[in-house]
């Protein structure tokens, strides 16, 4: 009986460092799910965003599927789920992370997002995240001459409340 309980609580240590929530900002949490995705560890996810979500006062929830490896009519039903649990909770959800051939597995297995938000990239969602919570990125005057994008073009952005 000890064994088991040591082998559940361990599972337990297990499901919460693979269901991250992280605050980002004032508004915005983000959820990176990475690896396959089974019944228990959505149902992790849900709660840990969920509390977040209240925890945090967050109006918007990005939820990142980059590094989950397939997509398939499981995975997206509760995404789905996940989304609609947050938003009645007055938070938007942006689902972002979603590789060319996630897309087509989708289209192809009749996955209908278009009630959310969604970008192929995590900086996409986030820009986004930041305008739905009042925020805007600026860069430095410096870097809008220059034009190009480049890492120390990233570095010089500033988030500005929106006035």
């Amino acid at each position: 009986r000890h064994l088991l309980d040591s082998r559940e609580t361990l599972l337990n240590i297990l499901d919460e460092l693979a269901t991250p929530v992280l605050p980002l900002l004032p508004g915005i949490v983000m959820s990176p799910i990475v690896g396959s995705v089974d019944t228990r560890r959505m149902l992790q996810m849900t709660t840990t965003l969920l509390h977040s979500v209240d925890q945090e006062k967050a109006r918007v929830a990005l939820i990142d599927i980059t590094g989950v490896p397939v997509v398939d009519t499981h995975v997206a039903s509760a995404l789905i789920d996940l989304a609609r649990s947050a938003r009645l909770m007055g938070c938007r959800s942006v689902i972002v992370g979603i590789r060319p051939e996630t897309a087509q597995a989708m289209i192809g297995l009749g996955i209908d997002l278009s009630e959310f938000i969604t970008h192929a990239t995590l900086a996409d969602g986030l820009r986004t995240a930041l305008t739905i919570v009042g925020y805007r990125l600026e860069r430095h005057p410096k870097e809008q001459r220059n034009g190009g994008y480049s890492e120390a073009s990233a570095r010089a952005l500033t988030i500005l409340p929106n006035v």
